[in-house]
């Protein structure tokens, strides 16, 4: 009995091993690579349009100075 009972999970997790789903692990915003100055004007506007996320800017008297943002967007609509 035991002996069929251990068979019997043991096929089990077998099968539950086979049937898992698979997972796409491919984040949603992949980071492209792409240099933008000689591209055509529809292509740009491909790759620059939509929601963008404001961490920091440079600038000030002495350009040295970072101004960090938390919670800041630009939308691009073309």
């Amino acid at each position: 009995m035991k002996k069929t009972i251990l068979i019997a999970c043991t096929g089990l997790l077998f099968i539950s091993l086979l049937t898992q789903c698979k997972k796409d692990n491919t984040p949603i915003n992949t980071p492209v690579n792409i240099v933008l100055y000689n591209q055509p004007v529809s292509v740009i506007k491909q790759y620059i349009e939509g929601k963008w996320i404001l961490h920091y800017k440079l600038g000030g008297l002495d350009g040295k100075t970072r101004y960090n943002y938390d919670n800041s967007y630009f939308e691009f609509k073309f």
